[in-house]
């Protein structure tokens, strides 16, 4: 199962792939843009996040991946990351 089934989104935006494995992945559910520097310094391979736009996807510089989901799909899919006893 891959990301856009996870999220049930309908489109992902994303950067150039890396041709690469994912070991790292980075999340900020809704507006994420402000964190970009801080999923690179982190190591992370993939940045999950929304409402990216246009040019700050060019603030990835080929050194992380960085996917939009979408603003209502990062944040509804996270339920999923916590399990209720």
């Amino acid at each position: 199962m891959g990301l856009k089934e996870i999220t049930e989104a309908g489109c992902i935006r994303h950067t150039k792939l890396r041709g690469r494995k994912v070991k790292k992945v980075a999340v900020c559910t809704g507006s994420g843009s402000f964190l970009i520097k801080d999923a690179i310094i982190s190591g992370a391979d993939v940045f999950i996040t929304a409402d990216m736009k246009y040019h700050q996807f060019f603030d990835a510089e080929g050194k992380i991946i960085i996917a939009d989901i979408g603003h209502y799909e990062s944040e509804h899919f996270v339920k999923n990351c916590f399990i209720m006893y």
